[in-house]
């Protein structure tokens, strides 16, 4: 399991396992600022043991329902990839009011997410009126009555006395558990490339200028630790601008930099989930790539590596001129460590 770093807008976090589901949270239901960071590790956590899937997820604040007065909530995202979106909600005794809002919120995602995409509603309180009870329960049945029965509402009432550790908990549980059962096939098994501005993301790339160079000694052991447990002659980390794919931390017979459009990894970083592949060969995607051709790419596994606003920077990658027999499973290891190396990358830009 790997945790991502936090901001005060966005907290991220992944767990392991293969073919992961990405998740997002809209608002943070009961749970203390100084909760966030665990809560979103735990959420992540206990999704993954649930679905036997790898798990990506992200909370980010702000009241759903007041939020979809506006432009729409995150008006600049791409939902399409998203397998689940929470919805967490806090009762009103305005019901007509946010039952038309959330009706208004929830058109807004069904336009903009895949088909077979789920979406969990949870309803929750922690204030210490008497009739929090009532509200929950005349809240999430109007809610029930009013959207479709597809859409999961969960009702959540957490004892005004509990401590903070356990709202947390209780929160956590319940949701990841409803979204568990609302979850399908990954969407990444279908959907795998993302889009994002080339032009944004090589600024951002040019940005770093020559310090990738220094970089290179806090991502050397990411990358022997891929080789060792790939067991293959070579692995690197790339960083990739809009013609170079410099391979920056490398080990074993890798070499400084080739052109882009020649690499495995400028295809790698556009995917969401990785690649593994057992003879590049019979891929026609990478099948006539030089390194390809050469023979010294037989076996391929990489995760591409992203910056804090998502744009992809390069790819965590290790190879082999043997051929292997391969399966989603093989490559967790690989997608923990490039998430180390995410982390470790995150740091360094904002420093």
């Amino acid at each position: 399991m790997t945790a991502l770093p936090s901001s005060p807008v966005h907290d991220f976090a992944s767990a392991s396992g293969p073919t992961p589901y990405r998740a997002l949270v809209l608002g943070r239901g009961p749970v203390a600022d100084g909760e966030r960071a665990a809560v979103v590790d735990a959420f992540a956590r206990r999704l993954a043991d649930r679905t036997g899937h790898g798990v990506d997820v992200e909370v980010t604040g702000g009241d759903p329902l007041a939020e979809s007065e506006g432009a729409g909530l995150l008006p600049d995202r791409d939902l399409r990839r998203q397998d689940v979106v929470v919805l967490a909600v806090e009762p009103t005794r305005h019901l007509d009011e946010a039952v038309d809002r959330m009706r208004t919120l929830l058109d807004d995602l069904e336009q903009r997410m895949t088909v077979g995409a789920a979406v969990v509603v949870a309803v929750t309180a922690t204030r210490s009126a008497s009739r929090v009870e009532q509200d929950l329960d005349r809240f999430a049945d109007r809610l029930r009555a009013a959207i479709s029965p597809l859409i999961r509402v969960i009702r959540l009432d957490i004892a005004p006395g509990a401590t903070a550790a356990e709202r947390a908990r209780r929160w956590t549980e319940a949701v990841a558990d409803a979204a568990a059962d609302a979850l399908i096939d990954p969407l990444v098994r279908s959907i795998a490339d993302d889009p994002f501005d080339e032009l944004d993301r090589v600024d951002v790339v040019r940005g770093v200028g020559r310090r990738y160079i220094d970089w290179a000694e806090t991502f050397q052991d990411v990358v022997e630790a891929a080789r060792s447990s790939y067991r293959t002659p070579s692995a690197a980390m790339s960083i990739i601008d809009d013609e170079t794919t410099r391979y920056f931390a490398r080990s074993g017979n890798v070499a400084d930099e080739l052109p882009r459009g020649k690499t495995v990894c400028n295809r790698v970083m556009r995917l969401y989930g990785g690649l593994i592949m057992g003879d590049a060969r019979l891929d026609t995607r990478f099948s006539r790539l030089p390194e390809v051709r050469s023979g010294d790419v037989r076996f391929y596994a990489g995760y591409r590596i992203t910056g804090p606003d998502g744009a992809p920077f390069g790819a965590l990658c290790v190879f082999d001129s043997a051929v292997r027999t391969v399966s989603d499973e093989d490559l967790v290891e690989l997608r923990d460590l490039a998430l180390d190396a995410q982390r470790r990358l995150w740091t360094l830009l904002a420093a």
